[in-house]
């Protein structure tokens, strides 16, 4: 399915015109949501960043917007922790040495502590699934007979909520939605088992 078909079926089950110019927006998290949801293979990505000079960040890529799984130096992991932590830990946030703990926020690789030389860190993320901007862009990572089943109610379940809000007790369509987006999630998740290898838990299986 395409965006335009994808946008032509939210309307039908919201049975409102009146989101049209947001239904992409929905369409786009819907589809990543799916994707992580069932850890959908094939997102992830191995990238560098260096750390700055008497600098406790650095800027990541502006493709690295999925979860991130590793940080390691190129002899071993590097822990990722809060922000709150890394605080707790180097409460200065300005010692000198080899980087030895890590957090994401936004944006920003803070670490500690400050290599006094460039270290270039490599980072495993799952990259988020390309953008549907055009009419004809098609979803990447969902199968073509799942399209309809996830991605349709989970953008709808946006919709409702906006349509539902202020109603008091349960927002029946919005959960009815929600549901339709869990049945085909089940069915999302039995397909990337069969693709597959069931190896012992690592990064790699994230």
């Amino acid at each position: 399915m395409n965006l335009s078909e994808l946008i032509d079926e939210v309307e039908i089950v919201l049975d409102d015109t009146s989101f049209t110019s947001s239904i992409p927006d929905w369409i786009n998290w819907a589809i990543a949501q799916a994707i992580d949801d069932a850890n959908v293979p094939g997102f992830k990505e191995i990238i560098s960043v260096s750390t700055v000079l008497a600098t406790a960040y650095a800027n990541l890529p502006s493709d690295c917007t999925g979860r991130i799984l590793f940080v390691g130096d190129g002899t071993s992991s590097i822990p990722i922790v809060s922000l709150d932590e890394l605080l707790e830990m180097y409460p200065d946030f300005d010692n000198e040495g080899d980087v030895a703990a890590v957090t994401i926020e936004g944006s920003l690789i803070y670490y500690q502590e400050i290599p006094s030389v460039a270290q270039s860190l490599t980072i495993l993320h799952r990259r988020s699934p390309a953008l549907l901007e055009d009419d004809e862009d098609e979803p990447e990572g969902i199968p073509l007979h799942l399209q309809r089943a996830v991605i349709v109610p989970k953008a709808a379940s946006v919709g409702f909520d906006l349509i539902e809000d202020g109603v008091e007790g349960e927002k029946v369509n919005t959960n009815a939605q929600i549901i339709n987006y869990n049945k085909g999630l089940y069915s999302l998740r039995e397909w990337v088992a069969k693709r597959i290898r069931h190896n012992s838990r690592s990064i790699w299986s994230c």
